[in-house]
């Protein structure tokens, strides 16, 4: 991350019983950085359970109006992919899917859950649920 000047060493602390530690800040590229996969990790469909995550534990740090703005094309991303792997099913239900439709039924289930679980943390927001950035 220093490398990339996405973050400078601020400080060289001495720790109280351990050695001396450097605390860094994020330069304004580093920034930048961090809200665009704050950005990415809130509105993605959810691929990488630990990006969204990390996501969630960092939401405050967003305006209520950009968590909501991010977490509506969460929705939309879950639902575009959950169409493009439920369609090829639903376009040819005679065909022989074997035991492989129980993948299918597994992902669109979860799809749907994860669908409501966002729609759900959209509207606690809405309800102004939980300190945002802007609410200092």
């Amino acid at each position: 991350l220093q490398s990339d000047r996405l973050i400078i060493a601020a400080d060289r602390a001495r720790g109280g019983s351990g050695p001396a530690r450097t605390e860094y800040s994020p330069t304004p590229a580093g920034r930048e950085e961090f809200t665009a996969l704050l950005a990415q990790a809130i509105s993605a469909d959810g691929r990488d359970t630990a990006e969204t995550m990390a996501g969630i534990g960092f939401l405050p740090r967003l305006t209520r109006s950009r968590a909501i703005e991010l977490l509506h094309q969460r929705v939309e991303a879950y639902r575009a992919r959950r169409d493009r792997v439920v369609s090829e099913y639903e376009r040819r239900p005679d065909e022989d899917w074997g035991h492989h439709v129980e993948a299918v039924r597994f992902w669109a289930r979860s799809a749907d859950e994860a669908i409501a679980w966002t729609q759900g943390l959209i509207g606690r927001l809405e309800a102004g649920e939980y300190e945002m950035a802007d609410d200092q």
